[in-house]
């Protein structure tokens, strides 16, 4: 009975050590990973802040592209078919109002 107990006891530590040796791969896995992701947000918080301001700025822009439009198609009109018809479109709008 002895050697059977003392075999037990060997199997039991044998398979504790390889658990443990399991957990603490996985928790060195985990902890690789929660790092990656900290340089990750990180890095998108950085990039985030950077482009914050480009919102108002490209508002501005689009508003001063609309009055450059607008004097470009009144000093040359489109000659397409499309642009007559969205012309005519557009005057009848004026009309209308």
């Amino acid at each position: 009975m002895n050697a059977l107990y003392v075999a037990s006891l060997v199997v039991t530590g044998l398979i504790v050590v390889a658990l443990a040796v399991a957990l603490l791969t996985i928790l060195f896995l985990l902890w690789r990973t929660s790092d990656t992701l900290g340089k990750v947000i990180f890095g998108v918080r950085a990039i985030a802040h950077r482009v914050s301001p480009v919102e108002e700025l490209l508002t501005g822009v689009n508003g001063d592209l609309s009055g450059i439009r607008a004097a470009l198609h009144d000093a040359v009109p489109d000659p397409s078919p499309e642009g007559e018809a969205t012309e005519a479109a557009a005057q009848q709008r004026t009309v209308h109002s």
